[in-house]
Parts: structure tokens; sequence; C-alpha cells
């Protein structure tokens, strides 16, 4: 069955900097395409949401110690990374 999300470091979309973080981190796409990023928490709550235009933002959010996982959707596909906040 296929997924329609990749986490394929072949055909990795985004990267996430640094990782583990403490909640101030870098978001940089690897395409022009814009989309838009979604973080969820480990429960599957939406904790963020935003359109991206830019390569390359900085985000800091106030966040708990865990995992997250970053969710971004274009018109490519939907890609995910897992986050570590300590």
């Amino acid at each position: 069955m296929n997924s329609p999300i990749s986490e394929n470091p072949d055909t990795k979309h985004f990267e996430i900097y640094p990782n583990p973080n403490n909640g101030s981190f870098e978001f940089v796409k690897s395409t022009e395409e814009q989309g838009i990023l979604k973080i969820y928490d480990a429960q599957g709550q939406e904790i963020y949401s935003d359109y991206i235009q830019d390569n390359l933002i900085s985000i800091m959010l106030p966040l708990g110690t865990g995992y997250y996982f970053v969710v971004y959707t274009n018109t490519l596909g939907t890609f995910s990374e897992k986050m570590i906040i300590h």
C-alpha cells in the first residue's frame, strides 16, 4: 500500500535544523514550491500551521519537551519528519 506521506531521505523536500532543538529552529525547503507547514504534537493535535513561500524561515515556538511531527504539503505531495524538543 502506498502512503501519501514520504519519509524517504532520497526524496527529502525540507530540513529542520537543529534537530533536536529547544523550540527555536530553521525550516528549509529544497524546492521553489509554495506549501503549507504544519506541526503536530505526539497526540496528533495540530499546534502550528503556516503558508510557506520562502525557502528558509525561522520558527520559535514555546513547546514542551517531546516528539513532534513536522508535515509539509505542496503540489509534489506531503512530506513529514520527526522533531525532538529538549
